[in-house]
This record gives C-alpha cells, sequence and structure tokens, in this order.
C-alpha cells in the first residue's frame, strides 16, 4: 500500500539529513562551525520544529476527526438502511420484491466499501445504483389498501431518499486524504530540523540510535496521517460492523 511507501520515504529523508548533518559537521571549514553559528542554528531549528509540530499536530487532529466523522455516518447509513428494511415490513408484503432489493443493495455497498484482499473501495457503483434505481420504482408502485399502509407509505419514500443521499455523503467522505501540499511541507521542515540536529549532534552510537529511533516515530506518525486519510482502505479502515449487522437483520426479518 502506498502509505508504507510514503513513510519509508519520509524516514529515508528524515535519517538521510540526520546523518549528512552528523558527515558535514567535521567536512566544514572552522569558522562555519562556530559557537555562534551553532547558536544561530539552534534558533532557527527550534523556530522550524515548533512550526512543524503545530502542523503536524493540526495533520493528526484534522484526519482523526475526519475519521470519526466517517464512521459516524456509516452507522447512520446502517440504521437508516435497517430502518428502511422495518419500515417496509410492517407495511406488508407487497414489499417483499423491493425488501429483496434492498438487501442486495445493502450486500453490494459492504463488498464496495470493505471489498479485502488489498483492494481498493469502489465508492461510486453503478450496480448499486441500479439497484436503488429499482428499489425506488418497486416503491413508487405500491398502493396503500388500508389508512396503516397510507401512512407508511411516505415514510418509506423518505427513507429511501435518505439512504441515497448518505451513500452519496460516504462516496465525497472517502476521497481526497490528506492535502499533498501539507504533507510535503511538514515533510520538508522535518527534513531540516533533522539535518541540523545531526550536524549539532557529536559523532556517536547513541546519538546514531536517538536519530534513528526519533526519525521512526517521525515516519510512523506520517504514516499515521495518511492512512488516517483514506478511512476505507490503507491499515486503519471504518469498521463495516454496523453495516453487516443491518444485513444479518434484514435476513433474518
Amino acid at each position: 500500500m502506498h502509505e508504507v511507501l510514503d513513510a519509508t520515504a519520509y524516514f529515508a529523508a528524515f535519517f538521510g539529513a540526520a546523518t549528512a548533518g552528523l558527515l558535514l559537521h567535521h567536512r566544514l571549514p572552522s569558522h562555519h562551525r562556530h559557537e555562534r553559528s551553532h547558536e544561530v542554528l539552534r534558533a532557527v531549528t527550534g523556530m522550524i520544529a515548533l512550526i512543524a509540530s503545530v502542523l503536524l499536530a493540526f495533520l493528526v487532529t484534522s484526519m482523526q476527526e475526519r475519521f470519526d466523522k466517517v464512521d459516524g455516518d456509516v452507522q447512520s447509513y446502517a440504521a437508516d438502511l435497517a430502518s428502511l428494511d422495518a419500515t417496509m415490513r410492517d407495511y406488508g408484503a407487497d414489499t417483499v420484491p423491493a425488501r429483496d432489493l434492498l438487501r442486495a443493495y445493502t450486500d453490494r455497498a459492504v463488498k464496495d466499501l470493505w471489498p479485502g484482499n488489498d483492494q481498493d473501495p469502489v465508492l461510486q457503483d453503478t450496480e448499486a445504483g441500479g439497484l436503488m434505481r429499482a428499489l425506488s420504482r418497486a416503491a413508487l408502485e405500491l398502493e396503500p389498501s388500508d389508512r396503516r399502509q397510507r401512512i407508511l407509505l411516505p415514510e418509506i419514500a423518505s427513507e429511501i431518499r435518505m439512504v441515497s443521499t448518505r451513500r452519496l455523503l460516504l462516496a465525497e467522505q472517502g476521497v481526497g486524504g490528506v492535502p499533498t501540499p501539507f504533507l510535503l511541507l511538514t515533510g520538508a521542515w522535518l527534513t531540516l530540523c533533522f539535518a541540523a540536529f545531526g550536524f549539532n549532534a557529536p559523532r556517536n552510537g547513541f546519538v546514531v540510535a536517538v536519530l534513528f529511533f526519533s526519525t521512526a516515530s517521525l515516519a510512523a506518525a506520517m504514516f499515521l496521517i495518511i492512512d488516517l486519510g483514506t478511512p476505507f482502505g490503507g491499515y486503519v479502515q471504518v469498521s463495516p460492523a454496523p453495516m453487516l449487522r443491518a444485513l444479518d437483520a434484514m435476513r433474518s426479518g
């Protein structure tokens, strides 16, 4: 998956910059290694590190909020599907064909959004759209025969529209991810910081180990940000459990 490759590239950039700083320090002329030069470098590095940390925190918070929003919308989507099935069941036997279409649509939605086997999710599916249109036509063909059915029929139509709107919303939220300029800018600032850290650090095994683990930690943070930006793909995914429970309820009802 591209998240792993991106995180590996960030780690290579961070640790490579820190190593280059370590090696470069003793190769520069002595006036470049003056204490005043180090003070300026530390001050500038601290400023860049502060800005980079704020941007990194902003990205983590934004992606987490976006992920939680999609997770909540999936739960609402599943609840809307289960509610629509229950309303059609209350309507009576005339809705059996429509309920079969709803089960097929829900099953298709689960397979689209969580395909498994490292496949990309299908956010815009013509087959699922066809099933929803067929469901809408089946609802329009219903002819209420008593007061209860006349009350339930508008509810069925309203819930179908709600389900369709919810799917469109999930399709929009499932694309996009983290804006590339933010990732590049954060990566560039952190690379500069690690180069400065390496330049100011003594050359010994302990420093190399500290730089290794710190760059790995920052690369892991970048991985988390990128992965949270794809809620239906990657390693951290929105749970399909609400949709599966709704589908089980339709099959058992």
